[in-house]
């Protein structure tokens, strides 16, 4: 630096070698001892150290044989996981999760454990977690950390058994969805009661499956102590509602793509209308997403 000369970029920091699913170090993270920001600091990314596609721990975790993967935040959640016998372990690298993370995951495990920290962000990042596992199609658990902000330190404070007790009673990621819902609302009082199940109704709607749509209203229903029919009923007008607006915005999108220099290019646009708004949109995918070309390829000639 101008101020400082050669100083060490780990300083002061307990050192991580990060490993890829070979057990080759392929970069380092630090955690700052004491105070001090950033609190975890990598080595810069390389064509070999890629962040968004690499997991702290899937060189242990691959060949664990559990059957799932559990995906934590930290570096020390996965080694006290590990350390407890829970060698299934990962984490991200200091970032989101990612979507060639998640396909890596999915390549080794057959379900996700999230256990992502308790406070506000952990939540939030679960969340997010939830969305991309669900685009690859992977089933989720969320495990709820009770009394402790992260699994390394529940396992310090209740050890090894309380936390696979824990894991096995961890919900689908549904019932975490539903868990979030009846938090907002003082369920004890009727105006609560009703704005939850209005809610309630509005994300049931948006579950395709209707075994497992009728699995929670049920469910949700007897808890509640209210009849399960009218909440179908309203469940079912919301469906309907949003088709129909479905409907109109592929009407108003035709209309839109209908005009324009397109045609002079494309002679046979104008009478194929959704097949071309569905070309340019694979098309808008793929510059988005350039690692999606293979399996697109696959499907299409």
């Amino acid at each position: 630096s101008e101020k400082a000369g050669t100083y060490d970029r780990f300083w002061n920091r307990v050192m991580f070698p990060i490993m890829d699913a070979n057990h080759k170090v392929i970069g380092f993270g630090g955690r700052v001892m004491g105070e001090g920001e950033p609190k975890y600091l990598n080595s810069p990314e390389t064509k070999i150290f890629d962040k968004s596609r690499n997991l702290y721990g899937l060189n242990f975790a691959r060949t664990a044989r559990s059957g799932n993967i559990i995906l934590c935040e930290g570096y020390m959640d996965v080694i006290s996981l590990h350390q407890a016998g829970f060698t299934n372990a990962v984490a991200t690298l200091g970032t989101a999760l990612t979507a060639e993370q998640a396909r890596m995951i999915s390549q080794y495990a057959a379900e996700v454990v999230i256990a992502y920290d308790s406070d506000g962000a952990g939540q939030k990042a679960t969340n997010r977690a939830i969305n991309i596992f669900g685009e690859i199609g992977l089933p989720v658990r969320v495990l709820k950390v009770q009394d402790a902000k992260d699994p390394d330190e529940f396992i310090k404070k209740f050890g090894a058994t309380r936390f696979k007790m824990l894991l096995e009673g961890a919900g689908s990621a549904m019932e975490f969805e539903i868990a979030k819902l009846r938090a907002k609302y003082d369920l004890d009082s009727p105006d609560g009661k009703v704005g939850f199940l209005k809610e309630f109704a509005g994300f049931m709607a948006g579950i395709r499956n209707p075994i497992e749509r009728d699995v929670y209203v049920t469910k949700t229903a007897q808890e509640l102590g209210v009849a399960k029919d009218p909440l179908l009923v309203q469940i079912n007008y919301i469906i309907r509602q949003r088709a129909k607006s479905d409907e109109k915005k592929k009407a108003r999108d035709l209309s839109v793509f209908a005009s324009g220099p397109n045609e002079r290019r494309d002679p046979q646009r104008m009478s194929n209308l959704k097949e071309a708004l569905a070309e340019e949109r694979l098309i808008g995918i793929l510059l988005k997403n350039p690692d999606y070309h293979g399996d697109i390829l696959g499907k299409i000639r």
